[in-house]
């Protein structure tokens, strides 16, 4: 018997995983899931049948916590500092986002979409050396314990580039998009 479609969506959050692990997983376009999910398409049987296949056999991500897969070393930049510093402790690390702290609290966030904007748009800085990174800066990422399971992990780095680990009030580790790939690739 063919699944009800309607499942789907709730079938893939309660496995904890995202569009684009389930539609990589089933072999198909992220964009055909999101139709999916929506009832704006009619998928093949044979659609189906590998979608519901594939929540069946991807391994879930809740069996690991925000501090299994967090970097322990935050590289960040401070609201009075450059652009061009900014960019600099990008380059250095080989990084694409940074936290922003005030003596160690998170203020805001940056990211290299941010920054070349700011450098190259319609909104030229004037002097990346003199302008604050406080001026561009976007809000600061999500924060989450230590323990947080590594699903909710997940639906946060859906919608942002990082989260902060914080432990006990001070930020013990990053983890981005990329780690959480890493993760999730080596679960396989």
């Amino acid at each position: 018997m063919l699944p009800d479609l309607s499942e789907l969506r709730v079938r893939r959050l309660q496995a904890g995983l995202s569009q684009k692990r389930l539609a990589s997983a089933a072999g198909i376009s992220q964009s055909l899931v999101a139709k999916i999910e929506r009832g704006s398409a009619n998928p093949s049987y044979a659609t189906v049948r590998r979608l519901f296949g594939a929540l069946e056999t991807v391994r879930p991500v809740s069996s690991f916590a925000a501090d299994d897969v967090c970097q322990l070393r935050i590289f960040s930049v401070a609201p009075s500092d450059s652009i061009a510093r900014a960019v600099r402790v990008l380059e250095d690390h080989g990084i694409s986002q940074l936290p922003v702290m005030d003596h160690g609290v998170p203020v805001g966030s940056l990211s290299e979409k941010q920054l070349l904007l700011a450098l190259g748009g319609s909104t030229r800085l004037a002097d990346p050396k003199k302008t604050p990174v406080s001026r561009i800066m976007g809000d600061p990422f999500p924060t989450v314990s230590p323990k947080t399971p590594g699903r909710t992990v997940q639906v946060l780095l859906e919608t942002v580039s990082a989260v902060l680990v914080v432990d006990r009030g001070k930020p013990k580790g990053i983890v981005t998009q990329s780690d959480l790939l890493a993760r999730l690739l080596s679960a396989k």
